[in-house]
């Protein structure tokens, strides 16, 4: 009996070059905050944190731009916490609840012009 693969990862060669993709993003966007600071913050749209995936990450929006997200264990993001805390409504305790409820779960954490509190889990529709 032979095996028939359905699905076959990426080869090795494309998961580093996409590695290096994510981290070059991710490098740049903190540079950016540590550089500019507050101004850079304030330029996101939505915060989230992932718990869901395999792990743990950080989920930032910009108005007309893609998600980039950002592994909460990544080298440098302890530095995003303090940058996150200036954020208009959002705490360092906040934060650090957010992570520690999260439970498997993707949750909004801030939203500019948000009129609501909205660190609350995201369900899936039931149709």
């Amino acid at each position: 009996m032979s095996i028939e693969h359905l699905k076959t990862s990426k080869p090795e060669a494309e998961r580093a070059e996409d590695d290096s993709k994510v981290r070059a993003a991710v490098e740049s966007t903190l540079a950016d905050i540590e550089t500019r600071g507050d101004a850079a913050v304030r330029e996101l749209s939505e915060l989230s944190y992932d718990a869901g995936g395999p792990e743990p990450l950080w989920r930032l929006r910009q108005a007309g731009q893609g998600a980039l997200e950002i592994p909460a264990d990544a080298k440098g993001a302890d530095a995003l916490f303090d940058a996150f805390a200036a954020l208009p409504g959002l705490s360092p305790e906040r934060l650090i609840a957010v992570q520690r409820d999260a439970a498997g779960q993707s949750r909004v954490i801030w939203r500019k012009d948000a009129r609501v509190e909205i660190d609350t889990p995201r369900r899936k529709p039931h149709f």
